[in-house]
């Protein structure tokens, strides 16, 4: 006599993802910088009844280390993943991604889960100016040319650079978009009158 048994599959697969901000890479380490590291690690377990096989963890926007791997019931595995951090990012505020874990059983179709993770990037802008004159003694009728150079001195692009001088009025700069780093630099000139 024989018998047989259903024993029903239920595979399932969970995926929990965690981002650490690396501020240590470049530049200043209490500022995020372009170039510095957001650091992923994603733990995937088997949640089902049977075994998965070619377990794997995709990112669209990194490169995701591990896998494809086969998980027992109850194991867990984990997948790690860097993101180097772009201007457009800090200057976003944030960096957000989805990540999708997937796995096929013995019978039935792949399994999958998903997880999504923001890192907040602080925002740290920062201006500074110089004035500089051509000349440190002028007489009456001299040209006195005043140079004004302004540096992004934070951690986020500047746009529509402006600046005032109460005396001599608006400055043009060659440059009205200021990456961080970067300088622009215009002038403004004052005839030398006797009142002066």
């Amino acid at each position: 006599d024989s018998a047989s048994v259903v024993i029903t599959s239920e595979p399932g697969i969970e995926i929990v993802k965690k981002g650490t901000l690396d501020m240590t890479v470049e530049g200043d380490p209490e500022v995020a910088d372009a170039g510095d590291v957001i650091n992923y690690k994603f733990e995937v377990t088997n949640t089902g009844n049977v075994t998965l096989t070619g377990v794997t963890v995709t990112d669209e926007f990194v490169d995701v280390s591990g896998g494809p791997i086969t998980l027992a019931p109850g194991e867990t595995a984990t997948f790690t993943a860097t993101h180097i951090l772009t201007q457009d990012d800090i200057d976003a505020g944030s960096f957000y991604n989805i990540a999708i874990a997937k796995g096929t059983p013995p019978v039935g179709e792949e399994v999958t889960d998903d997880d999504s993770e923001t890192v907040d990037i602080t925002s740290k802008p920062a201006i500074s100016v110089t004035k500089t004159p051509s000349v440190t003694l002028a007489t009456v009728g001299d040209t006195i040319t005043y140079t004004y150079k302004v540096e992004n001195t934070g951690n986020v692009t500047l746009k529509d650079l402006k600046a005032l001088d109460n005396r001599l009025g608006g400055v043009t700069f060659d440059k009205t978009t200021l990456a961080p780093g970067e300088t622009a630099t215009g002038t403004l000139q004052k005839v030398v009158s006797e009142s002066d």
